[in-house]
């Protein structure tokens, strides 16, 4: 993966290579296969450009005979992370820079951005789609829009999804118990997570619950140490997952449900906003909330001003397959 300035395709240069250009991710194929899979649920939905991160699918050599095909995706590259903002305002909060007024108000411009984000999976929901990775590295902002990032791997509903794809966001049903067939101490139980699940709604609803508390109380679901926080500088989004997470996940239970509305009220957020939380975060997938419509219609928004973060002037376009050549400089 590359980053690199992207001046648009013929089309564009009034728009995009008039200026300066804009910075994009940018990655290279060598393998035709390989890009047909990464691109297979891509190329067959759609994909509004203030809600999910601009995507550009395309082979550099397309009009070229002679030279082989260099198969790409040209992914826009985001101003900030909603990680990086929520670590900016826990470590105010931890400097004592931040009075309840200012606190009121990263609550409710946070709440904006998490209902925004939530438009953004159900559009996906709606077509069939299930993200499978909604963290707070994975919702960006984009001049004055924020919008859900990483859509390279997702899935269609029903299909299987890999650890490798959900991990930062595994929830309970994940976790695959393999017992020690010579002892019968729980303490030799291994837990892992299963290589693939089947790809479901319910899956992006515990990753929405999950990432509305983080984003919201300011610290991970799960803690790995008993000082990290979310304004550590290498809280870094990664593949892979403690132990002790899993065996957290596999006994997750109501007594968890109590301490998480708990630790919400106790963030101020109230028993409306514990109450949406709780319910995406129970154990079994079939008692959190139907959809994403279920989420989106909770009375916890209409708590909070939630005006959303849209910009007339935004210059991105909607996300197509284009057969004209797009010019780039790294």
């Amino acid at each position: 993966m590359f980053e690199v300035l992207d001046f648009g395709s013929d089309e564009e240069e009034e728009e995009i290579r008039g200026g300066r250009g804009k910075l994009v991710y940018l990655t290279y194929y060598a393998q035709r296969e390989t890009y047909l899979k990464d691109t297979s649920v891509l190329q067959n939905i759609n994909r509004p450009s203030n809600l999910q991160a601009n995507i550009h699918i395309f082979c550099a050599n397309a009009l070229e005979s002679h030279i082989p095909d260099q198969y790409c995706i040209a992914v826009e590259r985001q101003d900030v992370t909603l990680s990086h903002v929520v670590s900016k305002i826990e470590r105010d909060k931890r400097r004592n820079r931040s009075s309840t007024n200012t606190n009121n108000h990263y609550g409710e411009k946070i709440t904006a951005v998490l209902r925004t984000i939530g438009r953004g999976v159900q559009q996906l929901h709606q077509q069939g789609i299930v993200h499978g990775r909604i963290t707070l590295d994975t919702c960006g902002k984009f001049e004055e829009e924020w919008k859900v990032m990483d859509l390279i791997g997702m899935q269609f509903i029903g299909e299987g999804i890999s650890s490798v794809r959900f991990c930062p966001c595994a929830p309970p049903e994940a976790v695959q118990w393999i017992e020690d067939q010579g002892s019968g101490d729980r303490d030799d139980v291994e837990v892992t997570l299963y290589e693939t699940i089947p790809a479901s709604c319910a899956l992006d609803i515990w990753a929405f619950g999950k990432l509305m508390y983080e984003a919201l109380v300011g610290k991970p679901l799960f803690e790995t140490s008993s000082d990290r926080r979310l304004d550590d500088e290498d809280d870094d989004d990664d593949n892979t997952i403690n132990s002790r997470t899993i065996h957290e996940l596999g006994i997750w239970d109501e007594d968890n449900l109590r301490h998480i509305i708990h630790e919400v009220e106790a963030a101020g957020i109230g028993t409306i906003g514990a109450d949406l939380i709780s319910h995406c975060l129970c154990p079994y997938p079939e008692d959190r909330p139907g959809g994403m419509e279920e989420v989106l219609n909770h009375p916890y928004w209409k708590t909070f001003s939630t005006t959303a973060t849209r910009s007339s002037g935004s210059r991105c376009r909607s996300s197509k397959h284009r057969s004209g050549l797009r010019q780039f400089e790294c």
